[in-house]
């Protein structure tokens, strides 16, 4: 059997999309169905920052409309109230607002998601500048009580407490509200401690029970298949790199496939999967090298060429 290797952001099995309630911080965009059903070509996605090899007369809203699915990137400015109410004091939905239509008349396909920082939070993160403050938020603490740093200036949430996954839950809600296509958690691998895994689960689970069928969960799992997860998420974010993947050896393009391959199959509908390589840093990223592997990842999709040697 052909074995099929794809690098984009692949769209499976349709599911219907409900009007996001009308808040004043709505985007309005169209339906998430209607968006994947008007694809014609592979689909690319933009994660964290926007695509650099273009003129400089290229506007941020046009590099961003490059792309058929992104977060961040200039985008996502709201914070929260104490009570998990989106508010806007200094009018940024409004500015966001137009960004939206204008990347929408640039691309009318877009799908526009946004991080919802879960697993590691930074005290200056917008989206829980105000709800980091209340005396439960559930920060993991060491014997001694004291929140447990990432060595970086963040520190580490425990996911496994119930007021985690009220919380979280209320936020990805509140997002859906107003008009955003889904969320994206970072550093979502399965967790080997069982207890932990059970309460990514229970995260995820009480998500998806709150924005319901018709919003896109993804998470970042770098190339592991996260089987616990499967029932909530509707796609993987697969930031490979070299060092993971035996130097994108045969084996390691085996596991990325076979990751692929599981997450197709799994996944709840529409499936939306977001594979990364890393080019060689050390070389330009139009190197004899990098343009080599750019080639193998993207097995003659549609691409585009990051600079640092990454390639998305």
């Amino acid at each position: 059997m052909k074995r099929i290797f794809s690098l984009c952001v692949v769209f499976l099995l349709l599911s219907s999309v409900a009007v996001a309630a009308q808040l004043d911080c709505q985007i309005d965009t169209p339906a998430i169905q209607t968006r994947i059903e008007h694809r014609d070509s592979p689909s690319v996605f933009m994660a964290w920052s926007m695509i650099q090899n273009l003129p400089m007369t290229i506007t941020p809203d046009q590099r961003v409309a490059y792309h058929d699915l992104m977060w961040d990137a200039t985008y996502g400015t709201q914070v929260f109230s104490a009570a998990n109410q989106l508010i806007d004091p200094e009018n940024n939905f409004y500015w966001e607002k137009l960004k939206t239509d204008q990347m929408l008349r640039e691309n009318p396909n877009l799908l526009f998601i946004i991080t919802l920082p879960v697993a590691l939070i930074h005290p200056d993160t917008y989206l829980h500048q105000k709800v980091i403050q209340r005396n439960d938020f559930p920060w993991q603490r060491d014997t001694d009580g004291n929140r447990v740093p990432d060595g970086y200036g963040a520190y580490w949430v425990d996911y496994t407490l119930p007021i985690a996954h009220k919380m979280f839950a209320e936020q990805a809600k509140s997002l859906k509200d107003c008009g955003y296509d889904g969320i994206f958690i970072d550093l979502w691998q399965e967790h080997h401690d069982p207890v932990y895994r059970q309460g990514q689960v229970d995260v995820l689970k009480a998500i998806r029970t709150a924005v319901g069928d018709d919003f896109l969960i993804l998470i970042n799992a770098n190339h592991l298949i996260n089987e616990s997860s499967a029932p909530y998420i509707n796609g993987l974010m697969m930031e490979t790199y070299r060092v993971l993947s035996d130097d994108y050896s045969h084996r390691g393009m085996m596991e990325l496939e076979d990751t692929l391959l599981w997450a197709a199959e799994n996944l709840q509908d529409p499936v939306v999967n977001c594979l990364e390589g890393e080019g060689i840093g050390g070389e330009s990223p139009t190197s004899p090298a990098n343009l080599r592997d750019m080639r193998m990842l993207w097995y003659n999709e549609v691409s585009h060429l990051q600079p640092k040697g990454v390639l998305q």
